[in-house]
């Protein structure tokens, strides 16, 4: 009898157990709104690119240090659809924004990524986009 009763105590500590852990997992799911998650996954894709082609050192130091808008600008003219509207930031950790570039762009309506550069004194490269 003293066997049958530890065996159920056992089958019930474990089932509540499993209920605790299946009940938290959906307490603490993380929720992305289905249009701020796209825009930031495009965001990171496009950020990606530009680092693994080589072109984001042009754009964020350019030749004098400060760097190069216009090369910017034209990239992401270039990638991104005309639907879409975009804020393009490169700042430095030392001196702060060093040139922004906007287009059609909602910050109501934005999410974006951010690439972080660790040549001279470094870059932080934003891009959000905004339908």
């Amino acid at each position: 009898m003293r066997g049958q009763a530890l065996l159920l105590e056992s089958i019930l500590i474990v089932a509540a157990v499993i209920a605790t852990l299946i009940l938290t997992s959906h307490l603490f799911k993380v929720q992305y709104i289905k249009g701020s998650y796209e825009l930031r996954i495009n965001a990171e894709r496009i950020l990606t690119y530009l680092a693994d082609s080589g072109y984001i050192y042009p754009i964020a130091y350019g030749i004098s240090g400060s760097g190069d808008p216009d090369y910017a600008k034209t990239l992401l003219d270039s990638m991104i659809p005309p639907n879409f509207g975009y804020n393009f930031t490169v700042a430095s950790p030392v001196t702060g924004t060093i040139f922004s570039i906007t287009r059609n762009f909602n910050p109501a309506a934005a999410d974006g990524g951010q690439l972080i550069l660790m040549r001279g004194e470094g870059r932080i490269v934003i891009l959000l986009l905004s339908r």
